[in-house]
């Protein structure tokens, strides 16, 4: 059985959104703060539509980041768990 993840590879770009997301403050990802700081004067020069366009993916990517951060600390917690019980139960 092959090793490798399935689905399309993951960017980077997310991890970049959420750690300009915690430097920020952790700001609405519903506003424009985290956008504007994500992609800088390209942001500032868009229309409305792109400005939009860029707000949604900043969250999506965000959002994203985060279920990943959520699973990274659920495995950490369910490994600690066991190696609790595991020196519990010995």
């Amino acid at each position: 059985m092959s090793k490798t993840k399935r689905g399309r590879p993951v960017s980077g770009e997310g991890e970049r959104v959420f750690v300009l997301w915690r430097q920020l403050g952790e700001p609405s990802p519903h506003r424009s703060e985290l956008a504007k700081a994500f992609f800088g004067k390209q942001y500032e020069e868009a229309s409305g539509t792109t400005r939009r366009q860029m707000r949604d993916r900043v969250r999506e990517h965000l959002l994203r980041q985060m279920d990943r951060e959520i699973a990274k600390l659920q495995a950490e917690l369910s490994t600690r768990e066991s190696v609790i019980a595991h020196f519990h139960n010995a």
